[in-house]
Protein backbone atom coordinates (compact mmCIF):
# COMPACT_ATOMS: atom_id res chain seq x y z
CA UNK A 1 0.00 0.00 0.00
CA UNK A 2 2.87 2.35 0.76
CA UNK A 3 4.28 1.73 -2.72
CA UNK A 4 0.89 2.19 -4.39
CA UNK A 5 0.10 5.39 -2.46
CA UNK A 6 3.49 6.80 -3.32
CA UNK A 7 2.78 6.31 -7.04
CA UNK A 8 5.82 4.07 -7.30
CA UNK A 9 8.16 6.78 -5.99
CA UNK A 10 8.94 4.75 -2.89
CA UNK A 11 10.84 1.50 -3.26
CA UNK A 12 9.67 -1.79 -1.81
CA UNK A 13 12.55 -1.71 0.69
CA UNK A 14 11.57 1.78 1.86
CA UNK A 15 7.95 0.70 2.21
CA UNK A 16 9.02 -2.34 4.22
CA UNK A 17 11.15 -0.16 6.48
CA UNK A 18 8.27 2.26 7.07
CA UNK A 19 5.89 -0.55 7.91
CA UNK A 20 8.39 -2.11 10.32
CA UNK A 21 8.87 1.30 11.98
CA UNK A 22 5.09 1.67 12.37
CA UNK A 23 4.84 -1.79 13.91
CA UNK A 24 7.70 -1.02 16.31
CA UNK A 25 6.12 2.29 17.30
CA UNK A 26 2.81 0.55 18.03
CA UNK A 27 4.56 -2.18 19.99
CA UNK A 28 6.34 0.40 22.14
CA UNK A 29 3.11 2.29 22.80
CA UNK A 30 1.38 -0.93 23.84
CA UNK A 31 4.30 -1.84 26.10
CA UNK A 32 4.16 1.60 27.74
CA UNK A 33 0.44 1.16 28.40
CA UNK A 34 1.00 -2.29 29.88
CA UNK A 35 3.88 -1.16 32.10
CA UNK A 36 2.07 1.92 33.40
CA UNK A 37 1.04 1.37 37.02
CA UNK A 38 -0.56 4.64 38.15
CA UNK A 39 -3.69 5.68 36.29
CA UNK A 40 -3.46 2.80 33.84
CA UNK A 41 -6.44 2.30 31.55
CA UNK A 42 -5.43 -1.29 30.79
CA UNK A 43 -7.08 -3.86 33.08
CA UNK A 44 -4.83 -6.28 34.98
CA UNK A 45 -6.30 -9.24 33.07
CA UNK A 46 -5.22 -7.67 29.76
CA UNK A 47 -1.74 -6.95 31.11
CA UNK A 48 -1.36 -10.56 32.26
CA UNK A 49 -2.60 -11.82 28.88
CA UNK A 50 -0.11 -9.55 27.10
CA UNK A 51 2.82 -10.86 29.17
CA UNK A 52 1.76 -14.48 28.72
CA UNK A 53 1.52 -13.95 24.98
CA UNK A 54 4.97 -12.32 24.93
CA UNK A 55 6.48 -15.25 26.81
CA UNK A 56 4.89 -17.78 24.46
CA UNK A 57 6.04 -15.86 21.37
CA UNK A 58 9.56 -15.57 22.75
CA UNK A 59 9.60 -19.28 23.50
CA UNK A 60 8.39 -20.24 20.02
CA UNK A 61 10.62 -17.82 18.09
CA UNK A 62 13.82 -17.90 20.13
CA UNK A 63 15.17 -20.83 18.13
CA UNK A 64 17.50 -20.42 15.20
CA UNK A 65 15.29 -22.27 12.75
CA UNK A 66 11.88 -23.82 12.44
CA UNK A 67 13.26 -27.35 12.81
CA UNK A 68 14.67 -26.89 16.32
CA UNK A 69 11.47 -25.50 17.80
CA UNK A 70 9.25 -28.63 17.62
CA UNK A 71 12.04 -30.82 19.01
CA UNK A 72 12.63 -28.43 21.91
CA UNK A 73 8.92 -28.10 22.64
CA UNK A 74 8.46 -31.88 22.77
CA UNK A 75 11.54 -32.23 24.96
CA UNK A 76 10.32 -29.51 27.34
CA UNK A 77 6.83 -31.03 27.46
CA UNK A 78 8.31 -34.41 28.41
CA UNK A 79 10.34 -32.77 31.18
CA UNK A 80 7.23 -31.08 32.56
CA UNK A 81 5.27 -34.35 32.37
CA UNK A 82 7.98 -36.24 34.24
CA UNK A 83 8.17 -33.57 36.97
CA UNK A 84 4.42 -33.66 37.52
CA UNK A 85 4.46 -37.45 37.94
CA UNK A 86 7.24 -37.40 40.53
Amino acid sequence: MHVARGNGVITMEEATTRIEENIERGRRQLLQMVLQTNGSQVPRVCKDFFWTTCKICFYLYKFTNEYDSPKEIVSDAKKIDRKSVV
